[in-house]
């Protein structure tokens, strides 16, 4: 049994996280090349002016709204999108199914061409940080290999936001599952062949 210790509420860098067991939680990581340099330094200064708000409430919202905006920019398909290469993704999609009620319970998933939505709820003593690692590591690995190359894949961080209730939980799954249709991928959610919104029962409770 791996015996990791969580953390609370703690920060990398520029972005905060909260990594607490038992707890429902989104997750959304991105393509290396995702977003240009331009756009990445002006979100870095407003992120940098968040932190110092002294309300955590406001500082957690309000930066979920410029993480919303960053996703309409995402959805505009910049870089390479390698995750719009079907196999690529369903690299992504095995690797988030692996350890599937072992060390966490996955609810709910989306894998957009150039980034990723994960709702899942971590078991005792796994770490969020060491989970989102080691996805980012077996499906890079796995796409290098199979594109015969050794690029970078990932961004280095990631973002992360705790389930409040069940309401917020349902909120989060349908944001998740619409992204494909707000990008203008498909007609309907289902249609998205990597997603949970094709054939994944979600059972969870808060």
């Amino acid at each position: 049994m791996n015996n990791e210790q969580n953390k609370g509420w703690y920060n990398r860098g520029y972005l905060p996280h909260f990594d607490e067991q038992n707890r429902i939680q989104m997750v959304n990581f991105r393509l290396d090349d995702s977003m240009p340099m331009s756009v990445i330094e002006k979100f870095e200064r407003r992120l940098t002016e968040m932190m110092h708000m002294p309300d955590n409430d406001v500082r957690s919202r309000e930066i979920a709204r410029l993480y919303y905006k960053r996703e309409e920019y995402l959805d505009k398909g910049f870089g390479s999108c390698l995750l719009g290469e079907p196999l690529n993704a369903k690299i992504v999609v095995d690797t988030l199914k692996y350890f599937h009620l072992e060390r966490y319970e996955l609810i709910a998933w989306v894998v957009m061409p150039n980034h990723v939505h994960v709702i899942i709820k971590l078991r005792e003593g796994y770490q969020l940080s060491k989970q989102v690692i080691s996805w980012k590591k077996f499906s890079s690995r796995q796409i290098n290999e199979r594109l015969n190359s050794s690029k970078s894949i990932w961004q280095t961080d990631y973002y992360d936001r705790f389930i409040r209730n069940e309401k917020h939980l349902m909120d989060a799954v349908n944001y998740i599952h619409n992204n494909p249709v707000k990008a203008g991928l498909v007609a309907k959610e289902e249609d998205w062949e990597f997603s949970s919104a094709k054939g994944w029962e979600i059972v969870v409770s808060c």
